[in-house]
């Protein structure tokens, strides 16, 4: 029962408040909090302990690692917990509010202990009629002590599907694909899946790509989504803590550069402690849990040709076109769906941490061995125009190999790599089936050069 007395002591916007609170927040002992508007939070001035304690009657705070304020509301913990703070600091204090009372109050949350230091456990997926643990389909009610941050815009209902998804997958995409793409929805919609990979779909343009990419991100909240191009994050320093309590970093049309520098991007997707630092504000330490999600016409090239570098990457390659005049209904028809998409999407990542790796089918794999010699052009000039066997005995003298790579390079406008760099793939690509010998130049002297290697036909009359 509220005591009268002291709720006559209240302002006209506490009384208000409290009257609300009486009829949508039951859980809440409005009776307890009226006394402490009244006579608790300021005795001989302000009692800042008190002040926090009303305010967390309405929910708690909880504070990152780089110190920002975060509240929990309605199963999940929300990020704009300064603004939040402000407005309960105004009601609790009514007519007696000052802007330093709310910068006190901040002082203390801010010297808590971090506690939303991820994006919560990943056996969950936070939906608005509760916790799934996905691994088993169980269904448990919210909880703060969970510190989920991301709360993805769908009910869980086992019994749902989702037609109009698979017509269209069907029509888009190649029927090897269509196991790889309800583990990727998967991936992008759980909380801190560590696969260490960057997945991008690649292709030209009315192929479904970008289709795809905003049907992974249509059951996330804005806040839990950046969009943070590639070459951002090798170049820009602040890029990174942009990607804190992200669950997905997705970029169509991503930008045409070239990777001068991999280290950071190596980082952010394999698991390691990052440095970060916003404008202004307090370097911290994270691991990033986001997916990294990305659409373009062309892999960017990279000077970093190490296998670390490549097996960053799944790369899923758009060959098929979307004839015919374009379908202005049709996303609104597959995110009318996305109660049936969490259904496979949850099959999905279930069968890839099952499996501890993405389904691989032959497109990606060929897709990813383009993409690798791409980036290093004497194995591109390997593969392209020279074949190995033992059979090969008709020596090739080392010059000639290196003037006809060096051709191949100026004609493709390809970064010409040093001799020695050009042997040690020869001879690495060759295997047993490359012998150096001396070699018999038409002036009577000697060269060094190769057997068990040849030209493929009809490509050495190219140059």
């Amino acid at each position: 029962m509220i005591n009268l007395v002291s709720f006559s002591k209240l302002s006209l916007m506490q009384r208000k408040k409290i009257n609300e609170l009486r009829i949508r927040r039951s859980e809440i002992d409005t009776a307890y909090l009226v006394d402490m508007l009244a006579d608790g939070i300021f005795n001989k001035g302000l009692v800042v302990e008190t002040l926090l304690r009303a305010t967390e009657m309405l929910g708690p705070f909880a504070v990152d690692r780089g110190k920002k304020i975060w509240y929990y509301s309605s199963g999940v913990w929300c990020p704009d917990g300064m603004d939040e703070l402000t407005r309960r600091v105004l009601f609790c204090t009514g007519d007696k509010y000052r802007k330093e009372y709310v910068n006190q109050v901040v002082s203390l949350v801010q010297a808590r202990k971090p506690q939303i230091v991820g994006l919560g456990p990943s056996k969950y997926l936070n939906l608005k009629n509760g916790m799934l643990d996905w691994s088993t389909q169980e269904l448990v009610p919210h909880n703060p002590n969970f510190y989920s941050p991301i709360q993805l815009d769908i009910s869980w209902n086992p019994e749902a599907t989702c037609p109009e998804v698979d017509k269209w997958m069907a029509s888009t995409f190649d029927s090897e694909l269509h196991a790889l793409l309800w583990e990727i929805i998967g991936v992008c919609w759980n909380p801190g899946t560590d696969i260490q990979k960057a997945i991008v779909f690649i292709g030209g343009g009315n192929n479904g790509k970008g289709t795809f990419l905003r049907l992974c991100s249509s059951a996330l909240p804005a806040s839990a989504i950046s969009a943070i191009d590639p070459k951002t994050i090798a170049t820009n320093r602040f890029a990174s803590a942009e990607l804190f309590g992200k669950t997905l970093n997705v970029c169509g049309d991503i930008e045409r550069f070239t990777f001068n520098s991999t280290a950071e991007f190596k980082k952010i997707t394999g698991g390691d402690v990052l440095y970060a630092e916003r404008k202004n504000g307090h370097p911290f330490n994270f691991t990033n849990e986001a997916t990294m999600l990305f659409s373009g016409n062309k892999m960017p090239p990279s000077r970093d040709t190490s296998h670390g570098w490549f097996r960053r990457w799944l790369i899923v390659p758009m060959t098929r076109r979307i004839q015919g005049p374009s379908d202005p209904g049709i996303e609104s028809r597959l995110h009318a769906e996305l109660e049936g998409v969490l259904v496979k999407a949850v099959e999905g990542l279930t069968r890839l941490m099952t499996n501890g790796t993405f389904s691989q089918p032959e497109a990606c794999k060929r897709a990813l061995e383009e993409y690798e010699f791409s980036c290093n052009s004497s194995a591109l000039f390997i593969n392209e125009r020279l074949e190995f066997s033992k059979s090969f005995t008709s020596q090739i003298g080392k010059s000639h190999l290196v003037d006809t790579y060096a051709a191949f390079c100026r004609e493709r406008k390809l970064e010409i790599d040093t001799k020695s760099q050009f042997y040690a793939m020869l001879e690495e690509l060759g295997g047993d089936a490359v012998q150096e010998k001396w070699v018999a130049k038409s002036s009577g002297s000697k060269e060094r050069g190769y057997t068990g290697v040849a030209f493929k036909a009809n490509q050495f009359s190219n140059f």
